[in-house]
């Protein structure tokens, strides 16, 4: 038989009690903590985003002053006249120095903050010396593809040559071998810069483990 406590714990009015205090409080913890999960999950993955555009835009800018410089070398070889050849020069040139001022307006400003930005997004990295880590060495790879665009940009300007010239033409292709090259190791760190973002969800997570 139950007793005096039992029954009052038992009462209607008692549950309702119960139940309305529980509602008030327990359940907004519990979806406010849901919503505060899926929000740092969302800027993870929008953070992602972010490092993979960036470092496509980086990819895209030097291929496409790589390409400028050969137009360069070209014009200036198999121009039918002296003035042609100044007009053409001329207009790559200018295309070349419009390239690197829009890519060194972007490249080098947007990984420094990761650290920063991942701190204000409440994202936790680990380990953080890794990160920083991945982030001078995307650094290295950059410089040393300015560092390869330069090679070329001084033998193609201010040396005379022409694009027909087998010395040339070996220089050329050794340049564009090595900006595959550091392009694929850039691909490799940001590859690495996306895992130490990315949601720690299982299914976030299996997914990049298929893509590597």
């Amino acid at each position: 038989m139950p007793t005096d406590k039992q029954s009052w714990l038992r009462h209607p009015l008692t549950v309702l009690i119960f139940g309305s205090v529980l509602s008030a409080t327990v359940i907004p913890w519990i979806s406010a903590r849901l919503n505060d999960r899926q929000l740092i999950n969302d800027a993870r993955l929008q953070l992602c985003k972010d490092i993979l555009q960036k470092s496509m835009q980086n990819n895209q800018m030097l291929n496409s002053m790589n390409t400028s410089v050969n137009l360069f070398l070209k014009a200036k070889s198999f121009a039918v006249s002296a003035a042609t050849a100044q007009r053409e020069q001329d207009a790559e040139l200018s295309k070349i120095d419009e390239q690197y001022h829009e890519f060194d307006k972007v490249a080098w400003w947007w990984y420094p903050g990761l650290p920063t930005e991942a701190k204000l997004l409440r994202i936790e990295v680990n380990p953080n010396a890794d990160l920083q880590q991945q982030l001078k060495l995307y650094n290295e790879k950059l410089v040393a593809a300015t560092d390869v665009l330069n090679g070329i940009w001084d033998l193609c300007v201010r040396q005379t040559c022409k694009a027909s010239d087998p010395g040339v033409q070996i220089k050329l292709h050794e340049a564009d071998g090595k900006l595959r090259n550091l392009q694929t190791e850039r691909d490799t760190v940001t590859g690495r810069l996306v895992n130490l973002f990315a949601p720690r969800e299982a299914k976030v997570q299996q997914l990049l483990t298929q893509s590597q």
